[in-house]
C-alpha cells in the first residue's frame, strides 16, 4: 500500500471520528438548575441573605441514611418555632426532570423521613429552606444516595 491510500484511510478515521463527537453531542440534554435565570438573578441578595442565615444551622442538621429513607433531623431551635414551614429540594444535576420537592411543617421531634423510592441512587444537591417567625432560611449542600 502507497503513501496515497495511508493519508485517505488516516482522512477518513478523522472525519468519521469528529462525526460520531458531533452526534454524540447532539444527544446530549443540558438541563439547567432554573429555567428563568434573570428572576434567580434578582433575587440572589435575599437568597445570600437566607444562606447567611442558615449556615449557623448546617452542621447542627443531622442526615441518616439507611435502605429505605433518607432522615433528615432537625434541631430544637429550629422544629420547636411557631408558623415553621419549609420544603427540602432535591436537584439531580444530571436530569432535571428527577427534581423533586418534599414540604415541612413542625414536627414533634424535628425528623423528617424521605423514602428512598422517591429518589434514584446517585449524586444530589439538596436545599433545606424554612422560614417562621423569625426569618427565612436556606441551607445548600450535596448528598450521594448509595
Amino acid at each position: 500500500m502507497n503513501w496515497g491510500y495511508r493519508i485517505v484511510i488516516v482522512y477518513l478515521l478523522f472525519v468519521a471520528g469528529i462525526v460520531s463527537l458531533a452526534v454524540m453531542s447532539f444527544q446530549q440534554t443540558l438541563d439547567l438548575e432554573t429555567e428563568n435565570y434573570y428572576e434567580a438573578e434578582k433575587m440572589q441578595d435575599e437568597r445570600m441573605h437566607q444562606r447567611e442565615l442558615g449556615s449557623t444551622y448546617k452542621r447542627l442538621i443531622k442526615i441518616n441514611q439507611d435502605n429505605e429513607a433518607v432522615q433528615f433531623i432537625l434541631p430544637s431551635d429550629i422544629y420547636e418555632k411557631p408558623g415553621l414551614k419549609g420544603e427540602i429540594r432535591f436537584l439531580r444535576p444530571s436530569d432535571a426532570s428527577l427534581d423533586k420537592n418534599f414540604p415541612f411543617e413542625n414536627s414533634a421531634n424535628g425528623e423528617i423521613s424521605i423514602a428512598k423510592n422517591d429518589l434514584k441512587f446517585g449524586f444530589w444537591k439538596y436545599a433545606i429552606e424554612w422560614e417562621h417567625a423569625f426569618g427565612h432560611y436556606l441551607i445548600e449542600d450535596t448528598l450521594t444516595l448509595f
